[in-house]
């Protein structure tokens, strides 16, 4: 990876960290956000695995490369459930949506372990890591999932108050399951890292999206409270991770205990404040 793509993928793990951060705390009640934050830091989690399967060694990289790919399929799952609660009147916490919340735990850590822990979803193949049938059968369900979610509540959604934030919530997820799907295809390297920034680009338009239709149905102002939230988190993650990634790119080049720290600094500047967002407000 190069210096400019690994800069990118810091920035856009830092930055999903802190809108699914974001989300959880911001209502923890509503359903919505809960599992849309949770398919950020999912997401997050996912980036900062590929980065340090960069530097690990070959025995160490193996595994953390399986749980790597195997993360990214967790984004699109928890954005069913979110997707399915997007209807009006779903925002009250019932032990239905409980239920399903847990499933969805289960099944991610389920995911995570078959991953990890077996060739079923990620095999060497010609000595590289690389998608099994499997793998690929689960993501192209969980994206006729998601797309089937989108279709199911559109009728409903047309009607709805908020239907303009509805609405475009229902484009991007669609787009998401597009770029997603794109990353399943055996693509070269550029348009592969374009079509991973596409799925970035749809979370963080989702995250923002989900968080503004929150703040219609409440009669909020969102800008200023996210704005003050990014600011927060983000001025320390730039100040503190920059001094490190200026560290990497200068002198030790990319070490894993150098990367671990760089994540580490940033995931703890991201997260501190914004789980003392009440208390900085």
């Amino acid at each position: 990876m190069s210096a400019p793509m690994f800069a990118v993928q810091t920035i856009a793990f830092g930055f999903a960290l802190w809108l699914g951060s974001y989300l959880l705390r911001r209502n923890p009640s509503d359903g919505r956000l809960r599992l849309a934050g949770g398919g950020l830091i999912a997401y997050a989690a996912a980036l900062a695995l590929g980065l340090l399967t960069l530097t690990l060694p070959a025995a160490a990289s193996t595994l953390v490369a399986r749980l790597a790919m195997t993360a990214q399929l967790l984004p699109a799952l928890f954005w069913i459930g979110a997707a399915v609660r997007l209807r009006p009147g779903a925002t009250d916490v019932t032990r239905p949506q409980l239920a399903g919340d847990a499933a969805i735990l289960a099944m991610a850590a389920g995911l995570l372990g078959l991953g990890a822990a077996t060739d079923l979803l990620v095999a060497t193949e010609d000595g590289r890591l690389g998608p099994t049938p499997l793998y690929t059968a689960i993501a192209a369900l969980l994206l006729v999932a998601l797309f089937g979610a989108v279709l199911t509540n559109a009728r409903r959604l047309s009607a709805a108050p908020e239907r303009r934030a509805r609405g475009l919530l229902l484009l991007v997820l669609v787009f998401f399951g597009l770029s997603t799907g794109l990353l399943l295809l055996p693509i070269p390297g550029l348009f592969r890292e374009a079509a991973a920034l596409a799925v970035s680009l749809d979370l963080f338009l989702l995250g923002g999206i989900v968080a503004w239709l929150d703040a219609l149905e409440l009669g909020e102002r969102l800008r200023q409270d996210m704005a003050r939230s990014l600011v927060q988190a983000g001025l320390p993650a730039v100040v503190l991770g920059g001094q490190i990634g200026a560290v990497i790119a200068l002198n030790t080049g990319p070490q894993p205990a150098m990367v671990g720290l760089l994540l580490a600094v940033v995931a703890t500047a991201v997260a501190l404040p914004v789980a003392a967002g009440p208390l900085l407000a």
